[in-house]
């Protein structure tokens, strides 16, 4: 998949349509793919006019003065440039190359605002070079993830933890063995168990699920197990099929095992000993052929101690254990995960909301106490509610921002007069440069603050401008 197909998506284009700043987009070679509303408001020429065509055509045509896209295909690097446009419109523009995965340049974009916003605010400038790099790394985002099938996006990280995951998935997947997965809430454990079974030779089977939790105990048994006719008052004339019986051939997913009553769990176990089962009022039994994976966020070993949960289940159901460890443990993977329900509530709202390298810093300092479906959950709050395409600290849920690497000696007290976010900001410029003074370089700042390096270099440069004395 090249960069210059995902120019095709409907979604993703009136997502950029939107946008306040003007984004121009070429090919390889020079040729314009697409443009956004406000481009072509400020070349006063269709976008349809102009598709295809080369960018040094516009330029001899006095369309685009100087072309940064051929600049940039030049140089091989980003240029910023004032462009005028059909010789009356003046913009500042920043144009950067996107390489494909064999290194060469896959499509070159140029972000600008007009000349009159950038002078009225000297930090423009600065700000409309950190907006090109923040839409293009959202852009190899969307990219990535365009090119992932749906479980290499569900199981994704750079962790060790994630790669034993993945380990442990791709080892268990083609096997009919029951398999435990245990973990706190909201780690993804049904979306593991939906993965083990696409990637299984179960996967044309149906994938059923129950949540043992949510079922009263008295319709648990027919739920799971079905009726024959006339099993009990108020029964179907016609009978019920369980979920056993309709996930032949497939898998049956069974969350919060822990839920499961004592007296089910003699029935759950005669299925996975015998394979087979006995519908309610039935005097024949019928048939298994499922696979059974469970989930619970409950200790079960503790609770066959304490005889809530009988042992021999417990052996049958643990045959292959998958422990998903919660997100306070993997943060190497948050800003990968944020930017795959980024990439989904985009798609789902129409909009091409992006994160700055600081938005995500202060992500991956949070705790995630609610773990993958906490973090799910702000992404999509994010993108409803941000004000600006570009969500910074100040746009993140209040109980993110307070959550700051303070060092255990340090005590801050917030001014009167000051908002949260400036109160953060002094602590932020405090620590960075408390910090700076423990530490060699700019590499192992970075890395004890838990940020990028980038990211360090530009906070200091603006701390330094605002007066702090080192």
């Amino acid at each position: 998949m090249l960069y210059s197909q995902l120019f095709n998506n409907p979604t993703l284009l009136a997502a950029l349509d939107q946008l306040p700043a003007a984004i121009f987009v070429a090919d390889s070679q020079g040729h314009v793919i697409w443009n956004n509303k406000r481009s072509e408001e400020g070349i006063g020429i269709p976008r349809e006019k102009i598709k295809g065509k080369h960018v040094t055509e516009l330029e001899k045509s006095n369309i685009l003065n100087p072309s940064l896209t051929r600049l940039v295909l030049e140089k091989r690097s980003p240029v910023t440039r004032v462009q005028e446009l059909n010789a009356n419109v003046k913009r500042v523009t920043v144009s950067g190359p996107i390489y494909n995965e064999d290194g060469e340049i896959d499509i070159v974009i140029s972000v600008s605002h007009s000349l009159d916003e950038i002078d009225q605010n000297g930090d423009r400038m600065d700000e409309l070079k950190e907006l090109l790099q923040t839409y293009m790394c959202q852009l190899q985002q969307v990219y990535s993830l365009e090119s992932k099938s749906v479980a290499e996006r569900t199981i994704t990280g750079n962790s060790k933890a994630v790669e034993h995951l993945k380990y442990s998935i791709q080892r268990v997947s083609d096997l009919s063995s029951t398999v435990l997965l245990t973990g706190e809430t909201g780690v993804g454990k049904s979306f593991v168990a939906q993965v083990i079974h696409q990637l299984s030779n179960r996967s044309s089977g149906p994938y059923l699920s129950l949540n043992c939790g949510t079922i009263p105990e008295s319709l648990l048994e027919s739920e799971l197990f079905g009726y024959v006719k006339g099993a009990f008052t108020g029964a179907s004339q016609a009978g019920k099929s369980g979920l056993v019986e309709t996930a032949e051939g497939g898998t049956l997913f069974l969350d919060e095992i822990g839920e499961l009553p004592y007296t089910m769990q003699v029935k759950l176990l005669e299925l996975l000993e015998d394979k087979t089962f006995m519908p309610i009022g039935g005097t024949k039994k019928k048939a298994a052929d499922i696979r059974i994976i469970a989930a619970t966020n409950q200790p079960l070993e503790k609770m066959v101690e304490e005889k809530h949960f009988r042992s021999d289940l417990y052996y049958r159901l643990n045959v292959f254990g998958i422990n998903i460890p919660p997100l306070r443990e993997r943060k190497e993977d948050v800003s990968t995960l944020a930017y795959i329900f980024l990439h989904q509530y985009n798609k789902e709202y129409g909009k091409f909301i992006s994160l700055s390298s600081e938005a995500v810093d202060l992500l991956t300092q949070y705790k995630w106490p609610g773990n993958i479906r906490e973090l799910e959950n702000v992404i999509e709050r994010t993108v409803v509610f941000s004000p600006e395409e570009v969500v910074r600290p100040k746009h993140l849920p209040g109980f993110i921002q307070k959550e700051t690497l303070l060092p255990e000696n340090m005590i801050f007290q917030k001014n009167s007069d000051e908002t949260l976010y400036d109160f953060l900001e002094r602590v932020e410029k405090d620590i960075i440069f408390l910090t700076a003074e423990q530490h060699p370089n700019t590499r192992e700042i970075a890395k004890n603050l838990g940020m990028t390096q980038p990211t360090l270099i530009r906070r200091m440069k603006k701390y330094r401008k605002s007066g702090h004395n080192e």
